[in-house]
């Protein structure tokens, strides 16, 4: 079994290779040719909000994996993560592991991967603003995703936290496009709006939103978190990364139609109008995991990359 530490795993993904692995991953889904087990969640019986997740799935040609990922918020207080997460890959012709590597990035970018790739489907193709709320890691790297799919030009940015603006706009200066700090209300003026956010209220509201926008929503994933309010959703052609979505406080008594994204990816239409607004919805599915996980397993071995032990 190969241990991959989160350094190992940084040196190997990139976000180009990421998109297009789980564009693959997709596409085979599309074609039934995967085993997608419904995500196992739960919130522990403490007075702290301590939420768990088990993710398994199968992809023909990728191998199977299963990640454990865990949100304890308290632990901001004391300068960590409040994310966990972690991978194993097992070999589907054998059975066997074959590695068990750090998730917490690679959660990050293959969610930025297939958030580029609906938001590619999806926005109008002259989009190339881009309003971002919550300034965290998923939100760097939705924004190097989407700098793949679409000529940006300019990106607003509101947090809480002052200081979170300012970092984000350090960081990804990187991509050489304009980021200026913005408040909550004008980064909804935007062609793509992105929330990623830990709001347990909506931060995305349908009578600020200009017709034609794109949105993507990966903050809320509990039915006690929302990032999108019952106007919003009343305008919007839904799409979904999987029915896990309806779990989420945004999807709560839902009855509209919706689209899951392997539909799109395969070349479904949704947008009919440059006035229609669109989401994509994610909460996360394991078939990203498989994905991301294959593609580092193989650029490792390929690499020397990571310590081999056996149990």
């Amino acid at each position: 079994m190969l241990l991959l530490s989160k350094s190992d795993v940084d040196s190997l993904v990139s976000m180009g290779g990421a998109i297009k692995a789980v564009e693959k991953a997709f596409l085979a889904h599309a074609k039934g040719k995967t085993v997608y087990p419904p995500k196992t969640q739960f919130m522990l019986p403490t007075k702290e909000w301590r939420w768990w997740g088990f993710m398994p799935a199968y992809v023909e040609g990728m191998g199977l994996a299963c990640k454990i990922t865990s949100e304890y918020p308290e632990k901001k207080s004391k300068g960590l993560p409040a994310l966990s997460s972690t991978i194993i890959l097992c070999d589907s012709e054998t059975g066997e592991v074959k590695a068990l590597m750090d998730g917490k990035n690679l959660t990050a970018i293959r969610t930025g991967a297939l958030c580029a790739l609906a938001a590619d489907r999806l926005a109008r193709k002259d989009a190339c603003t881009v309003g971002i709320i919550g300034c965290g890691i998923q939100a760097r790297r939705q924004l190097e995703g989407l700098a793949k799919v679409r000529k940006l030009k300019k990106v607003k940015v509101y947090d809480v936290t002052a200081a979170a603006m300012d970092a984000f706009i350090a960081d990804m200066g990187k991509l050489g496009v304009l980021i200026e700090k913005s408040t909550a209300e004008g980064v909804l003026d935007a062609d793509i709006i992105v929330a990623a956010t830990a709001s347990n209220k909506p931060v995305v509201f349908g009578k600020k939103v200009k017709p034609g926008t794109h949105v993507t929503s990966i903050g809320a994933h509990t039915s006690d978190s929302r990032e999108l309010d019952s106007d919003f959703m009343g305008k919007a052609l839904i799409v979904i990364d999987s029915l896990d979505c309806f779990k989420s406080g945004d999807l709560k008594g839902c009855k509209k139609e919706v689209t899951e994204v392997q539909e799109v990816i395969a070349g479904k239409r949704i947008r009919k109008s440059d006035k229609d607004i669109t989401l994509f919805k994610s909460v996360g599915t394991a078939l990203q995991d498989v994905a991301i996980a294959n593609l580092v397993y193989e650029k490792a071995k390929k690499a020397g990359v990571g310590n081999e032990v056996i149990l």
